[in-house]
């Protein structure tokens, strides 16, 4: 069934499979904070190419991974004095802002501290900087590893470049005619 349809067709029904797959398991897990596998997903499966979708999941765990390292960091320095976030959180804004045309690994690691930083200062009560990590990293993986695996057995064995160079082709030689 699927052969009959055009690559970029099969691309956005792969595009919706995961995020359906990705949005089920944030729905019907226990995982605690799953809402980070959605968020993976989403961020990663915003290009067309498979080459892209390997590049920025790699990109990601790297920028999550120093991101959260640094939110950890920012943590306790906050915790030191309060007003420091005042001032981190006026110059992130700016920053994310300024920093919007940088790698992608990079703005992933302002983001992580943003994000992150903002959110769990307003669940101080219940928050635990070990499980934060924990569970921000290992969901960052399963998004990370359903990515792969997707774009291994789904699309691993096409050449995506050429077939699309391909349809290309094809659909200018048509409209040509």
């Amino acid at each position: 069934m699927l052969k009959n349809l055009d690559l970029y067709t099969q691309r956005y029904i792969q595009i919706v499979i995961i995020v359906v797959i990705a949005q089920s398991i944030y729905q019907f897990s226990h995982i605690p904070h799953s809402v980070w596998i959605l968020i993976t997903i989403v961020s990663v499966y915003s290009g067309f190419h498979s080459t892209d979708v390997l590049k920025r999941a790699n990109s990601r765990i790297y920028g999550t991974i120093i991101g959260v390292s640094m939110v950890a960091i920012v943590w306790y320095l906050v915790h030191l004095d309060f007003r420091l976030l005042i001032i981190l959180t006026t110059l992130l804004v700016p920053a994310l802002v300024f920093f919007c045309s940088i790698p992608y690994k990079y703005s992933v690691i302002l983001s992580t501290i943003f994000s992150d930083i903002t959110k769990e200062w307003s669940n101080s009560n219940s928050f635990s900087l070990i499980y934060y990590i924990n569970d921000r990293l290992i969901c960052t993986l399963i998004g990370f590893a359903l990515c792969i695996s997707i774009e291994y057995f789904w699309f691993g064995r096409q050449n995506i470049t050429y077939l699309n160079a391909l349809q290309t082709k094809n659909d200018i030689l048509k409209n040509m005619q």
